[in-house]
């Protein structure tokens, strides 16, 4: 692995086999990539093209995989971009079409996750953004979804909603700051970097990917930009432009991964 510009933020779905990647091409332009791994045939595909930035700590997959929540900041939204100029949405991915639509004049407000089946947890919100949202009803509701806007289910931004991951380090405010989530073979530690804010919201996170015996697996130079445990116990993990799915329990470094290059991908599909 080698050390790239462009970054994958991956999201996986908690009840289905499927999966969205963010892929930042450069700092002002991100692909919208679906992943569908049932029954281990991966296949990867190609959405929306996104000019602005999308803010993944603020961004989550819905329990089935339908829906994507995102935060996001750039132009495009007319005369609210005098006022309003980032916004929460929920799209189906891989398209990037907004199904709700919530404008923001600042970015202390908006994102979210998926709390469960039935509802969701957007940050802040006044009155204001609410009558100029789009996609959520008089009484709160987006489809079968109860939008919720009370500041206890804030997770400090830290991370998006995380299946499968055990919190295991806070910080002074109680918000978690390390996690960790297992297969029966390796382990993945995923902790905040001091310096996060330097690096983007891509690079807020470091991975520690160990053994049984927990060795590590991988060196820092690999530039591991997300890792994650697929409802198939397998692991899969991004770096620069490529998406890595190890198949088999047997160590990492003696197994041959399966491998897709976003950048061939985008650059054929455009």
């Amino acid at each position: 692995m080698t050390k790239s510009t462009p970054k994958i933020r991956g999201y996986l779905a908690r009840d289905v086999f499927s999966g969205v990647l963010l892929y930042r091409k450069s700092n002002k332009l991100v692909y919208l990539v679906s992943l569908d791994y049932k029954n281990r045939k991966d296949k990867v595909a190609v959405g929306s093209k996104f000019s602005g930035t999308i803010y993944p700590n603020r961004s989550a997959l819905s329990p089935d995989g339908k829906d994507f929540l995102y935060f996001a900041m750039g132009k495009g939204q007319g005369d609210l971009d005098k006022k309003f100029y980032c916004w929460t949405a929920i799209c189906n991915p891989p398209k990037i079409k907004a199904n709700l639509f919530m404008p923001h004049n600042t970015t202390y407000s908006g994102g979210g996750y998926f709390i469960d089946e039935s509802n969701i947890y957007i940050a802040g919100g006044t009155k204001a953004e609410l009558s100029l949202s789009k996609g959520i009803d008089k009484d709160k509701y987006f489809g079968r979804y109860k939008i919720i806007f009370d500041p206890a289910y804030n997770n400090g931004r830290w991370d998006s909603q995380k299946y499968g991951w055990i919190d295991i380090e806070k910080n002074k405010y109680g918000f978690a700051t390390s996690w960790a989530k297992a297969n029966k073979d390796h382990s993945i530690t995923k902790k905040v970097k001091k310096n996060w804010i330097k690096s983007g919201e891509f690079s807020m996170h470091e991975y520690t990917i160990t053994g049984k015996k927990e060795e590590a697996l991988f060196e820092q130079t690999d530039n591991i930009n997300w890792a994650d445990i697929d409802n198939y116990g397998r692991l899969i993990l991004c770096s620069g432009s490529i998406l890595r799915i190890y198949e088999n329990y047997r160590p990492v470094v003696s197994d041959k991964p399966k491998e897709f290059d976003l950048e061939e991908l985008i650059n054929g599909a455009a």
